[in-house]
């Protein structure tokens, strides 16, 4: 999933609790459809899972909960997480100047 999130909603990049469940759900299905196939190396494959929109904010990160696979937590899990800071640094179309040693710029992306 890329960025799984509520499109079009006021809280579409910050989520809620309702959809930091929804996504664990979706990891949960993930996980254990890929680890319950034995063809090939299924249960030991790494698999990536986000959080909510992949977000790099720090409740995004503290509500993303590792799947269990038979009671335990699975293993070979890689957590996905994007992040754009700052955004005149990474996603602005406009040429921006970006220094370094500028104390508040690194702090960013550091």
């Amino acid at each position: 999933m890329n960025e799984p999130r509520a499109q079009g909603a006021s809280y579409e990049w910050t989520g809620n609790k309702d959809c930091y469940k929804a996504v664990n759900y979706l990891n949960d299905v993930f996980v254990n459809t890929i680890r319950s196939n034995g063809k090939g190396h299924n249960g030991e494959r790494m698999l990536m899972i986000p959080g909510y929109a992949a977000s790099s904010s720090q409740n995004v990160l503290d509500s993303i909960e590792i799947p269990n696979v038979g009671g335990k937590p699975a293993e070979n899990i890689c957590i996905s997480v994007h992040c754009y800071s700052p955004y005149e640094f990474c996603l602005t179309d406009q040429p921006v100047s970006f220094d370094p040693k500028k104390s508040s710029e690194p702090s960013d992306i550091t």
